[in-house]
């Protein structure tokens, strides 16, 4: 079965994504907030904010490679191309 997300839900978990980030801000958890970037990027790019979602995308992207992290590599790269395609 399918899942279907609306707008409502999607700007829901905007809202607590963005709440995980000061968290991980203010704890200095850089895994954390890597995936936290990624999980803004992809949400930001299913609204159609392309332009923010790839900003986030990269700052997941740079944290990864800063702590040698190489599993999701790949799909950050490809959620970036996706979004400047």
């Amino acid at each position: 079965m399918a899942m279907e997300f609306t707008l409502n839900t999607i700007e829901e978990a905007i809202e607590d994504i963005k709440l995980a980030e000061k968290f991980f801000l203010a704890t200095k958890n850089e895994a954390g907030l890597e995936k936290t970037y990624e999980s803004m990027g992809v949400n930001l790019a299913e609204l159609g904010k392309y332009e923010e979602a790839v900003s986030y995308l990269f700052k997941s992207l740079t944290l990864k490679e800063k702590l040698n992290i190489k599993e999701g590599l790949g799909s950050n790269y490809n959620n970036i191309g996706r979004q400047l395609y």
